[in-house]
């Protein structure tokens, strides 16, 4: 009965730790996965197909992967636009896993004042209201205590995006520098 409880207890402690040291991102990467990645790559690291459909217009549906056993939410470009799934390429990354920490050290929990003392000095960044549409009025409101706080980076075109609630951040995304909101 001990050693059956020795290897539970080694297994769960092999299982869980597995996704507790942090996984690097930074302003062109999370761990192995790089913006621009065709799908195949993708489906490298994984180590398994990933099934995208498109919607309307051609356009990928985001998915959800594991990642050592940490959730990542992955959106596809179809810069080609076909049906060819396979020439799909990675534009954004997303996680809202505390595993997860940039090179400066921010994750998820961060404040507000963390990411100004990380990336002002070396990064052009921006702080957004969030705002919401009131479907039956046709309008939009903002949205209390939620901020976009984005940090650019012009040389490779890459942006940070931390979503915030009540100053801390609650979710971490890697994505294309589109120009927007400027």
């Amino acid at each position: 009965m001990k050693k059956l409880f020795l290897l539970i207890a080694i297994f769960f402690q092999v299982e869980f730790s597995f996704c507790q040291k942090s996984i690097p991102f930074s302003i062109e990467s999370i761990g192995p996965f790089k913006l621009e990645m065709r799908k195949i790559e993708v489906e490298k690291i994984l180590n398994k197909k990933i099934n995208i459909s498109l919607t309307e217009g051609n356009i990928p549906s985001a998915i959800n992967v594991t990642y050592r056993n940490c959730v990542l939410t992955l959106e596809f470009e179809n810069r080609e636009n076909n049906k060819n799934l396979d020439s799909l390429t990675l534009c954004t990354i997303k996680t809202k896993s505390k595993n997860f920490k940039t090179l400066s050290g921010i994750g998820i929990g961060s404040t507000k004042l963390d990411l100004f003392n990380a990336y002002s000095d070396d990064y052009e960044i921006f702080m957004y209201h969030v705002f919401e549409r009131n479907i039956i009025k046709d309008t939009y409101y903002r949205v209390r205590d939620k901020n976009t706080f984005r940090v650019r980076n012009y040389d490779v075109n890459t942006q940070l995006e931390f979503s915030l609630y009540k100053n801390k951040v609650t979710e971490i995304a890697l994505q294309f520098n589109e120009g927007e909101g400027d």
